[in-house]
């Protein structure tokens, strides 16, 4: 999808000089991360139930949905939080460096450690240690490849405007 936009949306240039849907959409979701923030919550989701995949065998992994279903909502809401706290959002996703990264992979401690408390108050026991350990592991790494490509498609969209040539 990032390709298609790079390659269609953002190298259109309009008629009337203004600007394109595409670069609107891009410059809105910059100042607002509200974009970012639902990808995120796909993205602890996914992490999560691959986390479930990797540490249990197939016999075992289908007496653990129910919990996974139970814990699901739980998790998303501390996950979020622990990304909101951290300060994952203040940032623009346009200039993703070593501090971002830092702030990406404390919001997922932060998100695993609120889940872990919240899980022993309000599911009880039944948590795997396996389970919380993977998914910190993957929503760090998928969080910062997510917000890594934004900035790479950025860089990739300035270096093929700086390269094309006028046609008129």
């Amino acid at each position: 999808l990032g390709a298609y936009l790079l390659q269609v949306g953002l190298r259109a240039n309009p008629s009337n000089g203004g600007t394109t849907r595409v670069q609107r959409l891009l410059e809105w979701t910059w100042q607002r991360p509200v974009l970012a923030f639902g990808f995120d919550l796909c993205l602890f989701v996914i992490a999560h139930y691959t986390a479930y995949l990797l540490r249990w065998e197939p016999g075992a992994l289908e007496r653990e949905w129910a919990f996974l279903r139970s814990s699901l909502l739980l998790l998303v809401v501390a996950k979020a939080a622990g990304f909101v706290i951290a300060g994952v959002y203040r940032d623009d996703s346009r200039f993703f460096g070593l501090p971002s990264l830092g702030r990406v992979l404390r919001g997922s401690l932060l998100g695993s450690l609120f889940f872990v408390t919240l899980s022993v108050f309000f599911l009880g026991p039944g948590l795997s240690r396996g389970v919380v350990i993977i998914d910190w592991v993957l929503t760090g790494a998928l969080a910062s490849i997510a917000r890594l490509s934004f900035r790479l498609f950025d860089a990739a969209q300035r270096r093929l405007d700086e390269e094309t040539l006028p046609v008129l």
